[in-house]
Formats: structure tokens, C-alpha cells, sequence
């Protein structure tokens, strides 16, 4: 015992004063204290590290590539317990962790559903789908970054590429009534006349493309999916491209399928921001306010520029030119 070890140095209490043995009775008490917690903390050597949650929506290489990006992006300190987000679903109670980090729409339901009681970072989630969530569990802590575009950069990419062509014209279902109003004042800033269809059912879609059609220079691409989606989207793009309107995607996927432009953040670009916005909420106990995308990137199908006899700039170019404006 190291007590017993310790007691045998030191003299026999009958021949010290009784200060001397209450001085040396409390340095005998703090040097076993520290002698006895050295053996823990050898054994433990991840004492002190911070554990955060990591949810994923899927296994899939979308997700698994931005948890690699986050985790990146984490002090060495920060200990990260990944999981998918049906393994939440299944569980009986939260888990133990300092904070958590959701990956896609399905991980942030799933976290806030078990009323998650510490800060919640989300990640690669619309920002129609992270309102939705929320509403849905009041007086949780959650913030995110968002994985659409703020309309004005996307409404400053087609300024850009259509300089003389200020008509918008934007399809989308009448839930996304809230959304479209905050475009609608976005594009009054930027004087671009913003025409909008409704699209009630999905037999309503062509007369309304073909109304649009009519009345805009070329079409904002929203991320509706009852609009657009893999049935419709072909021949929205066809009939689009017949009639020589320039559409503006949200996604690389949809200039390879035949828009004219997009701009978007990367998986992992959104991953990095994200570990960002948990850095400083661990460092000083507050949740960042929800946010867009600072990094982005625009993607240009020079095919179809061509076929609609349209000069654009280089990506690039593009990309400095929409970062001078915000800067402005």
C-alpha cells in the first residue's frame, strides 16, 4: 500500500510537536491523493477528450466522405462516436455525448425526435427541411448549415450570365409559399422581375411551364421535389431547351442533365463549416445562429451555353465574381 510505505519515512508521531503532526497529516493526505489518481490516469489515457455524436442519414459515400471532411476539421481533443441514423431511430433513450452533429435531413429527425437535450449542429439539410424539423421539436438547441444556396447568390449567378434578361420565372408547389415570398423580395433588391407558377398536382406542371415560358427569360430550378424530380425533370429540361430558356439548377446533377448553370457547396465544403460551428460552440458554450454556405462553387454545362448561343464565364471566374458581390 503506498499509505503504508509513505507513514515508514516519516518520524513517530510521539516524538514530533502536535503542529508538526498536523502539518505533516495533511501533506500525507495530498501526496496519497496524488500517488493513488497517477495509476487512473495512466490507465485512461483519453481522459479529458470531449465526445461528440456524429450522425449520418446513410452509409452511402455522400455522407461517409463529408464525416471524414468534419472530422478533419475537429481540435484533437474532440473524440467522435459515428453512427447511422436508423440506429437512433432504434434506440430507447439519447446518447451520452457533449454535443451532436447530423448528416442529412434523416439524422436531424431522428436526433430531435429523442428530444436531445444537448447542442445539435446539422449539416447537408435544406433549409426547408431544417425548419420543418425544428417546428417539429420545440426548445431543442440546433443550428445548422444549410445546404442550399442564399437566393441572392443564386439570383446574382443569373445576373451574371444574363445580364440583359432580368425575368425569373420559378415553379414550385403552394407549400412553398413562405419561401418564394422571401425570393420575391430578394429579387426586388436586385431589380429582377420574378414570375411564379403554382403547381397544385403534378398534371398541373406543363400548362404551368408553358405559361412560364411565355412570360420569363429563363428558370430558377427549386428544391421541390413534388416539381422537380427524376420523372419530370427530362421534360422540364426538354421543353426548356426547345424553347431556348436557360434553366439554373441547384446541383451539379442538374447541368450534367441539361441545365445551364448552378451554384452549390460541396459535401464536403458544408462538413468543414460545420466543424467550424462546433469548434466555437464548444470553446465558448454558444450555438452559432443557423447559416448558409460561405464556400461554394458554380458548375456550367458549356454545351448547352453554346446551343442557346450564350457566352459564360469560366467557373471560376464566376465563383470570384459572385464573392466580389457579397463582399460589396
Amino acid at each position: 500500500m503506498i499509505e503504508t510505505r509513505i507513514r515508514r519515512l516519516l518520524p513517530a508521531r510521539s516524538t514530533m510537536p502536535f503542529a508538526w503532526q498536523r502539518v505533516l497529516g495533511a501533506v500525507l493526505a495530498c501526496v496519497i491523493a496524488v500517488c493513488v489518481s497517477l495509476p487512473a490516469r495512466a490507465g485512461n489515457p483519453g481522459a479529458g477528450r470531449i465526445e461528440i455524436e456524429l450522425v449520418l442519414s446513410d452509409g452511402t459515400s455522400l455522407y461517409a466522405d463529408a464525416a471524414q471532411e468534419l472530422k478533419k476539421g475537429l481540435a484533437a481533443d474532440v473524440s467522435v462516436v459515428s453512427v447511422l441514423a436508423e440506429a437512433v431511430e432504434r434506440r430507447a433513450r439519447p446518447g451520452t455525448a457533449s454535443a451532436i452533429v447530423t448528416l442529412g435531413t434523416r439524422a436531424l429527425t431522428a436526433v430531435l425526435a429523442q428530444e436531445a437535450r444537448v447542442p445539435v449542429i446539422a449539416a447537408l439539410v435544406p433549409r426547408k427541411a431544417f425548419d420543418s424539423a425544428v417546428a417539429a421539436a420545440p426548445g431543442s438547441q440546433v443550428s445548422a448549415v444549410f445546404l442550399d444556396q442564399p437566393y441572392a447568390r443564386q439570383l446574382n449567378l443569373i445576373r451574371l450570365v444574363l445580364p440583359t434578361r432580368p425575368r425569373v420565372g420559378v415553379l414550385a408547389g403552394p407549400e412553398w409559399d413562405v419561401q418564394i415570398s422571401q425570393l420575391a423580395n430578394t429579387a426586388r433588391d436586385q431589380r429582377i422581375t420574378l414570375v411564379r407558377e403554382t403547381v397544385n398536382t403534378p398534371k398541373d406542371l406543363h400548362p404551368a411551364l408553358q405559361r412560364i415560358l411565355g412570360e420569363a427569360d429563363s428558370i430558377l430550378a427549386l428544391p421541390d421535389s413534388n416539381v422537380f424530380n427524376a420523372t419530370t425533370l427530362p421534360n422540364v429540361l426538354l421543353t426548356t431547351y426547345r424553347n431556348q430558356q436557360p434553366v439554373f439548377g441547384f446541383s451539379p446533377a442538374y447541368v450534367r442533365a441539361g441545365a445551364l448553370a448552378a451554384v452549390f457547396s460541396t459535401p464536403q465544403q458544408n462538413a468543414r463549416q460545420a466543424a467550424e460551428m462546433l469548434q466555437r460552440t464548444l470553446s465558448s458554450g454558444v450555438l452559432p445562429q443557423p447559416q448558409y454556405p460561405r464556400t461554394f462553387w458554380v458548375s456550367v454545362n458549356p454545351t448547352v451555353a453554346r446551343s442557346l448561343d450564350l457566352k459564360v464565364q469560366e467557373e471560376a471566374a464566376l465563383v470570384a465574381e459572385l464573392q466580389k458581390l457579397e463582399r460589396e
